[in-house]
């Protein structure tokens, strides 16, 4: 009688090893836990990076190998190819304690796409996020699915009161982006046409003219040619790119001059925006051409592209 209570609970114990083998098996096979495991290994790395002053002795001395390095692509692959079975790992490790893991994680849900159940909420949910780079990569995003939805405009319309400056500015870029379906935010840019910080007001008046033209030129157009007249070069050149987009040719004799002082600017960045600028007026930009004729003998090879396109669209011929 004994020996048989032995084997049956030997036989209990092997059933439960058995289970239990094939639950962890099972769950351990399953792209759920893959994708957790890639987001580890992201984790890991860079909360990991330096190995401390023990670990890299023996790294030197031979007795402990360093970290194999991470191929990122294949990572970044390998998580996009899940799809959906990913999302969840990628919405945690938007609260990572890593910078780099946050920034990772808000990109890839971008790349798997709003068919993905969750990506949406969390990419709302993300331009709140403590991390400027993960907020603006999140509102970048939202503006280009389509279609969109209502509660991605009343998300990126609470983004425009952000108390951080580039985060409204991308808000409102965002907003542009979607369009006329975005007409709630209508009077959310109308009044952050006086925000305080020179370069939010450019982008909510373009992005006004993006969803509702008409309003834009009553609203925002007086706006940005005050801005015209402002000491500060960069509110200036900000204020002369919206009008372009707005109004490019009827506001060509006050534009033009400012954009031809932008390509002398320091910074090759808003030397290029400024010959971008000029290529958008077209012929009306006609005053520009020797500063643009300048600029192909710039350093920036960006900007040397850029002047040259807009030779062709003000002169109407190639170079």
């Amino acid at each position: 009688m004994k020996f048989r209570k032995r084997w049956a609970t030997l036989g209990v114990i092997v059933l439960v090893v058995l289970s239990a083998g094939g639950w962890y098996r099972y769950h351990t096979s399953t792209d759920e836990y893959q994708a957790r495991k890639l987001v580890d290994e992201l984790r890991e790395y860079y909360v990991d990076e330096d190995p401390g002053p023990v670990r890299q002795l023996l790294i030197n001395w031979g007795l402990m190998g360093d970290k194999e390095p991470h191929n990122f692509d294949e990572i970044e692959r390998d998580l996009i190819a899940l799809g959906e079975p990913a999302v969840p790992a990628l919405i945690e490790a938007l609260e990572d304690d890593c910078l780099a893991v946050r920034c990772y994680a808000v990109s890839i849900l971008g790349e798997i796409g709003p068919s993905a159940e969750g990506v949406v909420p969390a990419l709302r949910e993300a331009l709140k996020n403590r991390s400027l780079d993960v907020s603006a990569e999140a509102a970048t995003i939202l503006g280009n699915i389509s279609p969109p939805d209502k509660e991605t405009v009343l998300a990126l319309c609470e983004a425009m009161k952000d108390e951080r400056a580039s985060i409204r500015s991308c808000a409102a870029n965002a907003l542009g982006e979607i369009g006329p379906a975005a007409k709630e935010a209508v009077p959310t840019l109308i009044k952050a046409l006086k925000d305080k910080i020179h370069y939010v007001r450019p982008s909510a008046a373009v992005a006004l003219w993006q969803i509702a033209p008409i309003i834009a030129i009553k609203e925002a157009r007086p706006v940005l040619v005050e801005d015209l007249r402002d000491k500060n070069a960069s509110v200036r050149l900000g204020a002369a790119e919206a009008l372009v987009e707005i109004a490019p040719v009827a506001t060509a004799e006050k534009t033009v001059p400012l954009l031809i002082q932008g390509l002398k600017e320091e910074e090759s960045w808003k030397r290029n925006k400024a010959a971008r600028a000029l290529g958008k007026i077209g012929p009306a930009a006609k005053d520009a051409i020797p500063a643009l004729r300048e600029a192909l003998k710039d350093k920036s090879e960006d900007l040397r592209q850029t002047a040259a396109e807009a030779l062709k669209r003000i002169e109407g011929s190639s170079l």
